[in-house]
């Protein structure tokens, strides 16, 4: 039995949203729980955790025989932006092998669908690894630690010239993190 103190004062009535912009994310889940996209074909669902944000964003891949060129262009989007296998060779593709990848998302907000008053974050795009790798953004951050964020330029007292602006430098991704993937030239993706 889990023990809790049940309070119906206190409850959360909205939660943080992922801010507009570019985040790092790493893949949690990969589903084909629901096999079946709004027009009945295949589909898979990732669940993606972002750097820093307790939040969580979904990216959808429906597999759908009328336009395969739909369905290729999130798969091409993978395997640039997240250096996932998308193909094993015997017409499948190992998306539970995606598990822990870590890519490049840009986000926005739009209308939720079900009450379009209210907003929801979700991806406009996957940033494709030549592109990551020219943006300066902190390392990965585990959800729940504080936010790295740039000290105030009205901050009293110098800033040491030489020293970075943040306790965790913005830059690539820690070696531990990189995707080893490699590309067709046989050279590994790195972010």
């Amino acid at each position: 039995m889990v023990r809790w103190n049940y309070d119906p004062n206190n409850v959360a009535t909205s939660f943080e949203m992922v801010p507009e912009g570019v985040h790092r994310v790493r893949i949690a889940k990969a589903e084909d729980d629901k096999p079946t996209s709004k027009t009945g074909e295949p589909m898979i669902t990732l669940t993606l955790d972002v750097s820093g944000y307790n939040g969580t964003l979904k990216f959808w891949i429906p597999f759908l025989s009328a336009n395969p060129g739909i369905t290729n262009a999130r798969l091409k989007e993978m395997a640039e932006g997240f250096g996932c296998q998308v193909d094993d060779g015997q017409g499948g593709v190992p998306f539970k092998t995606w598990i822990g990848k870590i890519g490049v998302v840009e986000v926005e907000h739009v209308p939720q669908q079900k009450d379009p008053s209210k907003m929801a974050a979700q991806i406009k795009r996957v940033i494709p690894f030549a592109e990551a790798r020219e943006l300066s953004l902190p390392n990965w951050q585990e959800p729940g630690q504080p936010k790295v964020a740039a000290p105030s330029m009205n901050a009293p007292g110098p800033m040491p010239m030489g020293q970075p602006a943040y306790p965790q430098q913005p830059g690539p991704m820690p070696q531990s993190y990189r995707n080893s993937m490699p590309n067709a030239a046989g050279q590994g993706y790195s972010v």
